[in-house]
């Protein structure tokens, strides 16, 4: 009976860590708004980009300039300005998702 209660235990340990995932929030860092501009003036934008790695090793280095560039190409006749990147990342199993979240002002010239 005792051994059953061990190995059930085990067994739920196991099976947590294998299938459990966890958030990290790393920055939130917000750049000035240059030119000044009215909130109402300008036109909300965002993009996103995101870097798959397992065990240390990732393919894709450039996801937040990807982003960035993204961001920019919704604003192609005014300026980005008040941008708020949020960079965090999705823990799994040797495995984990890096993010990020743009998000902009663009403020017609």
């Amino acid at each position: 009976m005792m051994t059953k209660k061990i190995f059930l235990f085990i067994f739920t340990i196991t099976l947590s860590t294998l299938i459990g995932c966890t958030y990290s929030v790393h920055q939130v860092p917000l750049s000035d708004f240059r030119p000044y501009a009215d909130a109402k003036s300008g036109k909300p934008i965002e993009a996103r980009g995101s870097q798959f790695v397992v065990m240390g090793f990732a393919q894709e280095t450039s996801y937040v300039e990807n982003a960035y560039k993204q961001l920019q190409n919704q604003c192609t006749d005014g300026t980005v300005t008040g941008i708020a990147a949020k960079s965090y990342s999705e823990h799994g199993f040797f495995s984990w998702t890096n993010h990020i979240h743009m998000q902009g002002l663009c403020v017609q010239r």
